[in-house]
């Protein structure tokens, strides 16, 4: 399956240190699917790997981490640029 980064993109965010986002500064990518799931991929140094500029993905449904879906329980940390593509293929099949 042949894999557009901007298909299904929803939002690109900047933490830029916010208080209230706990002084997290790094980035954040959300993606929508048609079939109702997402993902929530987060890079900053407190989400794994993030220290070593690797990548965290969480699957999300309704907005909120989904943990009981077939490709992770928790989230996939450590994941390089294209573990994230692999990982977006995964929950675009759902």
């Amino acid at each position: 399956m042949n894999f557009k980064m901007n298909e299904a993109l929803t939002s690109v965010e900047f933490l830029g240190g916010d208080p209230e986002k706990l002084g997290r500064v790094g980035i954040r990518i959300r993606y929508e699917f048609d079939n109702g799931y997402g993902a929530s991929i987060l890079r900053h140094q407190f989400s794994y790997g993030g220290d070593r500029g690797l990548w965290e993905v969480a699957v999300t449904s309704g907005g909120e981490v989904d943990t009981s879906t077939s490709v992770t329980g928790d989230v996939l940390g450590f994941l390089t640029e294209q573990g994230v593509i692999e990982a977006l293929i995964k929950i675009k099949e759902l």
